[in-house]
């Protein structure tokens, strides 16, 4: 049934470690970050891979420094929510709105389209609901897309029309029309997708959850159906309407950006805070050692949008804001002064930290637009 919702129990030793913290002040707030010249030189230790985003409409790819930063894609093509695999398969969404000879209409981003490293585009774009829109059932373009670190699967978040409501889905790489295994509307009111391995993701409550009972945060594996997961978290203390979590591939670390731009009527939140936990295991009951970093709230006009990502070893967290890409260490998890977050690619958005390495480009590579 679509009412059902996972749902967990809330454990007291999360709750009492954040009463700890509030109660030791361990708020941690960032009001000045280093100019962009200061941000290149923290970064040139930075670990092996690439970083993938948005810049004027095309996909970009730089080292994960941000140096050596080239177009990817050579067209505007509404692109939207990049990734990479650890191949360096890249799946963004994209594509123009059209009407279809059915008498649905396909919303602009609508479609999933992968890359070769090279740039050059990998069979047919996937459709996505918001491919097949009607009066009916008026759907919309994803809002999150990541492909899993094997290129194996694609999950990405969606509004629903039959229920009215966000769910997060996941579609096997190499299909060519609308495919869920295991799946027929997805998790229900959860969205933002972020897998762990290739096997399982983490997905977010879309909004306040309904009740302390209820997941806030839980890992969905592939296999599962509808509404269900292995683990889910909850946080008592965190108010915010948004609350977007990512776990890194280790499985010990979550960060989680909670603001409140849905409780104002310009959808531009007052208040953006950067939650920081640790366990030490992978994918834990409870998760301590937590951190709460206060970032400014004016460099977030479309929270939904940041688009957070652990790189490959977990040392390193990036997220988007209205300046580009923001990196922060998170190498020593337990000592909040050690995380100073700074820019790392001006102008980028939508980033993705991925363990493949940047490839060099085909002369005339094949791709939409």
């Amino acid at each position: 049934m679509r009412s059902t919702r996972l749902r967990m129990r809330v454990g007291s030793g999360l709750s009492a470690l954040v009463a700890g913290a509030m109660a030791t002040g361990a708020v941690v707030a960032f009001g000045a970050v280093p100019p962009a010249s200061a941000a290149t030189s923290h970064s040139k230790a930075a670990a092996s891979g690439s970083i993938v985003y948005l810049k004027n409409g095309r996909v970009w790819i730089a080292h994960p420094n941000g140096t050596h930063a080239r177009q990817f894609t050579l067209h505007a093509f509404n692109w939207s929510s990049p990734s990479e695999a650890n191949n360096g398969m890249i799946v963004v969404a994209g594509g123009r709105a059209h009407n279809n000879p059915g008498g649905t209409d396909a919303d602009a981003s609508s479609y999933l389209y992968k890359f070769r490293p090279d740039g050059n585009q990998i069979g047919k774009p996937i459709p996505t609901w918001g491919s097949y829109s009607s009066p009916a059932c008026p759907t919309f373009a994803p809002l999150s897309v990541e492909v899993s670190p094997d290129a194996s699967k694609i999950a990405y978040g969606i509004w629903e029309c039959g229920n009215d409501s966000d769910t997060a889905l996941w579609t096997p790489a190499n299909s060519t029309r609308l495919n869920f295994p295991h799946q027929k509307l997805g998790q229900d009111d959860f969205y933002e997708p972020h897998w762990i391995s290739n096997s399982t993701f983490l997905v977010s409550h879309a909004g306040p959850t309904v009740s302390d009972s209820q997941a806030r945060w839980y890992t969905h594996g592939v296999t599962q159906a509808d509404d269900t997961g292995y683990k889910g978290w909850n946080e008592p203390s965190m108010t915010g309407t948004g609350a977007q979590g990512v776990i890194d591939r280790g499985g010990d670390k979550l960060a989680v950006f909670e603001d409140d731009a849905a409780d104002w009527t310009n959808g531009r939140p007052r208040h953006v805070r950067l939650w920081l936990y640790y366990s030490g295991s992978k994918i834990p009951n409870n998760w301590p050692k937590r951190c709460i970093l206060a970032l400014p709230a004016s460099h977030f006009p479309r929270p939904l949008y940041l688009h957070p990502s652990f790189s490959p070893d977990g040392k390193k967290l990036i997220w988007a804001d209205n300046r580009g890409v923001e990196e922060a260490s998170v190498a020593t998890p337990s000592k909040c002064s050690s995380y100073h977050p700074h820019l790392l690619i001006r102008g980028g958005s939508q980033p993705f930290f991925s363990a493949g390495s940047e490839r060099p480009a085909a002369a005339h590579p094949h791709q939409p637009g």
